[in-house]
């Protein structure tokens, strides 16, 4: 059985169908059905994302970027932590409105949509050889 799915997963590699001709029917949108349900699961990963302080670092560090940049007069006037402050406010307040949790979600399905009209060979160029092994390993033992 390995065999014949490494066999198969090989011919897929050297031909030009697309995920969506490889995927089951409607796969696409099982996952996207999936992360709808999951939405609040979703933001509140993208908010511990914005709330981290690696994040808050970066954006105090582009701040003074871009402040360093500016006339120092008016530099001067601004606050890097404050302004920080602010950015991760305004993110975290974009993430709570209920109508931009749709907005991301529609963000997602449409990355779901670009990737399934990708070459199946493009994919599976990037996953390494011990990583197909595995994979064909577990599809085996499953049809078994």
């Amino acid at each position: 059985m390995e065999e014949k799915l490494w066999g198969k997963l090989e011919a897929l590699e050297k031909s030009d169908k697309t995920l969506k001709e490889v995927l089951p029917q409607g796969f696409e949108n099982m996952i996207k059905v999936y992360i709808f349900n999951n939405r609040e699961n979703i933001m509140s990963f993208l908010k511990g994302i914005v709330n981290s302080p690696n994040f808050k670092k970066k954006i105090s560090e582009e701040i003074g970027k871009f402040t360093s940049s500016m006339n120092p007069m008016m530099a001067k006037f601004i606050n890097v932590d404050s302004m920080q402050v602010k950015v991760v406010e305004g993110i975290n307040d974009y993430l709570r409105d209920e109508n931009n949790v749709y907005k991301v979600m529609e963000l997602i399905n449409g990355g779901i949509d670009k990737v399934k009209d990708k070459r199946a060979a493009e994919v599976l160029m990037y996953i390494p050889y011990e990583g197909k092994k595995e994979l064909v390993r577990w599809i085996s033992k499953i049809a078994e």
